[in-house]
C-alpha cells in the first residue's frame, strides 16, 4: 500500500486561531467559528460531515471578501 504524502500544510486549529486577527467585527468572528463547528458536525451540508482540509479551504475563501467588503453576513 502506498503512503499518502501531504503537500499542503492544512492545520485547522491554527487557521481558527488566526480568525482573531481578521479585520472584521467580533460578532462575525463568532459566527464563523459557529459555522465551522456546525460544518464539522454535518448540520450545514445535509448531514454530510466536512473534513479539516475542506474547512481550511472555506476559511481561505471567506477571509478576503469579508475583510474587503466589510459587510455583515446577512447582507
Amino acid at each position: 500500500m502506498e503512503a499518502k504524502i501531504e503537500i499542503h500544510e492544512r492545520c485547522l486549529d491554527t487557521r481558527v486561531k488566526s480568525i482573531s486577527e481578521w479585520k472584521i467585527p467580533e460578532s462575525l468572528k463568532k459566527d464563523i467559528r459557529r459555522f465551522l463547528d456546525e460544518l464539522e458536525l454535518g448540520k450545514v451540508n445535509r448531514g454530510k460531515k466536512i473534513g479539516e482540509s475542506r474547512q481550511t479551504k472555506y476559511l481561505d475563501l471567506l477571509r478576503t471578501p469579508l475583510e474587503f467588503f466589510g459587510k455583515r453576513l446577512k447582507k
